[in-house]
């Protein structure tokens, strides 16, 4: 098994690919399951017309109540987020290229939500409302990193990886007068660029019980999605 994933990520033969390790992170989610997943919302609860796209012009209470755009800065809707979170568990793999340089490839599968009040309502209806969106998913990504050792036991970690994110979405919208359920489906494409703070077997004896059983990365993540658009979040996984 562990042999066949590193086929699927690395270009090279298994007989050389080094071994896969097992992996665990926590991370935001990804906002990028939004607007897709309004949108599938939107045409169940007012028709196919209204999940096509977003809103163009008139007043807010002549908009559709739910439309992909409804949680973007400039949709004219007020809301805060409560809730981002994702946790994964995956095997991730390093060819090395030459000394600070490797191939990187990973596949995970994982759970994450989004938490979304409203305080003002949506569109007419001025009750307070809120949307959750609860994901899994699976992801596959290649990509190059760069280590450079700080001490012994502890090194700076830049990354670029491509990857396919696919997701299964189960959105809940609900109101003094509304109670709409929707799942969907959708996989996206991206890019991602890292910077982590590496911490290896040992890094913190002494501090714990014992030694780490694999690298720890603390760091953060700027991923870019085709028609979704920029995030940024902050990032911890552990290998083993």
């Amino acid at each position: 098994m562990v042999c066949g994933v590193g086929l699927a990520l690395l270009p090279a033969g298994c007989g050389d690919a080094p071994p896969a390790r097992l992996m665990l992170a926590a991370t935001p989610a990804q906002p990028s399951i939004v607007p897709q997943a309004l949108g599938a919302t939107a045409q169940q609860f007012l028709g196919p017309a209204a999940g096509a796209g977003p809103a163009q012009g008139g007043s807010p209470g002549s908009r559709p109540l739910i439309r992909p755009d409804l949680l973007t800065p400039g949709s004219g809707t007020a809301y805060r987020l409560r809730q981002n979170r994702a946790r994964a568990l995956g095997l991730t793999t390093e060819r090395p290229l030459r000394p600070g340089l490797a191939l990187t490839g990973q596949a995970v599968m994982g759970a994450g939500r989004l938490d979304y009040r409203l305080p003002q309502g949506l569109g007419i209806l001025r009750d307070p409302a809120r949307i959750t969106f609860d994901s899994r998913f699976v992801e596959l990504e290649a990509g190059l990193a760069w280590r450079r050792d700080l001490t012994p036991d502890a090194a700076l970690r830049l990354g670029l990886a491509a990857g396919l994110h696919h997701s299964r979405t189960r959105t809940h919208v609900s109101s003094a007068l509304l109670e709409i359920r929707n799942q969907s489906r959708q996989t996206d494409p991206y890019l991602a660029l890292r910077g982590d703070l590496e911490l290896r077997p040992g890094a913190l004896t002494g501090a714990l019980t014992g030694a780490l059983p694999g690298p720890l990365r603390l760091g953060s993540e700027l991923r870019l999605v085709p028609g979704a658009g920029v995030s940024a979040g902050h990032r911890l996984s552990l290998e083993f």
